[in-house]
Parts: structure tokens; sequence; C-alpha cells
């Protein structure tokens, strides 16, 4: 089984093809927005680590950016076995999103260097 984070910080779970692991829904696209689809056989650590891909609450402007971190991310949970290594690369994408998107918030006028907290 497999669930993801809705906007309201709760735990849903989401339909999945029968199939090897990493191939159950290759074919269609999935809605990020709100963070990834995370396997219930992952570890704790990594199904937290999920929530923090989300990019629904982003201005149109930033979404892009998010959105092609929060798939990168999608591919190591799906072809990935949990432990330590892919919370820490999780982690370091996580990140490595942050920064990009707050460079893009600048680029973009959205926000000044002095405004970042």
């Amino acid at each position: 089984m497999t669930r993801r984070m809705n906007q309201y910080g709760e735990w849903k779970p989401v339909a999945q093809k029968e199939g090897k692991v990493g191939e159950e829904n290759q074919d269609a696209p999935r809605d990020l927005s709100y963070g990834l689809q995370v396997s219930l056989n992952h570890h704790q650590s990594v199904q937290h680590m999920a929530r923090h891909f989300g990019y629904g609450h982003l201005p149109p402007e930033l979404r892009e950016v998010s959105k092609q971190f929060a798939e990168l991310g999608q591919y190591l949970v799906d072809h990935m076995r949990s432990g330590p290594e892919l919370t820490e690369a999780l982690r370091k994408l996580w990140e490595s999103k942050n920064s990009a998107v707050l460079h893009a918030g600048f680029l973009e006028g959205l926000r000044k260097p002095s405004d970042h907290s």
C-alpha cells in the first residue's frame, strides 16, 4: 500500500497497480503537489521526508522549480530500498530544492535577499 500526505497534513492511501517495485504507477502522471507517494514499507524517516517535497503552496513561478526536485525524489523512493542512505539522499535533495526555490524567488523578484529566514 502507498500513501501520501494531503494538503491538510493527513496521510491518505493511494491506489496502486499490481507489478514490481518501481513499476506501480510509471504510466500515469502523479500529483506530487502535496508530497511524494511513499509505500508503507519504507522506514518512517523516509515517510517523514516525503512530505517536504510538496509544492502546491508555492506561487506558480516557483512550482516548476520545486516540481523537478519532487519528481526526482519520487524516482528515488520508487527505485531504492528504505535505509539511512535513502533518507540522507532525500534530506540533501530537499536542502537543494530549498536553495533552488529561494534563488528562483530572488530571480523572479518575489523575495529580496534580506527576506530569507
